[in-house]
């Protein structure tokens, strides 16, 4: 008996644990989308104010390039913004009326729930992992326009 008391332990445990990562998860995926909504809203002022800056009686396209670049950069992060499957923490009560009203173990449903929020936390990290690569592109795409508008500004 102590056996199967300790593997219910364990279970438990895996199944606290999995809970944990994937509230890890939503609150990065939360993080995530500020620090990109942010970016998209400082590149899109700065995009602005370099357009803003161009004079045609003495044009530096490398302003207009770096604001094009910036929007470019925009659209990018945003893209990381937009709507995408992604799964949290818990479940709702009628998910266990089956096993309620089936008497199933509880330890067969914890390993259940467990094997549930495995898969789903690979595919929530697989969409972190995709929006990073986004941003980091729209990040060094910024950079890039930033460059371009200071050493311009320094030749003309």
């Amino acid at each position: 008996m102590c056996e199967q008391a300790n593997r219910l332990e364990l279970i438990k445990e895996a199944y606290r644990l999995s809970e944990m990562r994937l509230a890890g998860e939503a609150q990065a995926a939360s993080v995530s989308d500020q620090r990109a909504a942010t970016f998209c809203a400082g590149a899109l002022a700065v995009a602005g104010l370099l357009t803003g800056l161009f004079d045609p009686a003495t044009p530096n396209y490398g302003l207009l390039i770096s604001a094009t670049l910036l929007l470019i950069a925009t659209v990018v992060a945003g893209y990381a913004l937009r709507p995408r499957d992604f799964y949290f923490p818990g479940a709702a009560y009628s998910d266990f009326a089956e096993d309620i009203s089936g008497n199933v173990a509880v330890s067969k449903v914890l390993s259940q729930m467990g094997d549930f929020n495995d898969t789903h936390s690979h595919s929530n990290a697989k969409v972190l992992h995709d929006n990073a690569k986004l941003t980091s592109i729209a990040f060094g795409l910024a950079m890039i326009a930033l460059l371009i508008a200071i050493i311009t500004q320094w030749i003309v």
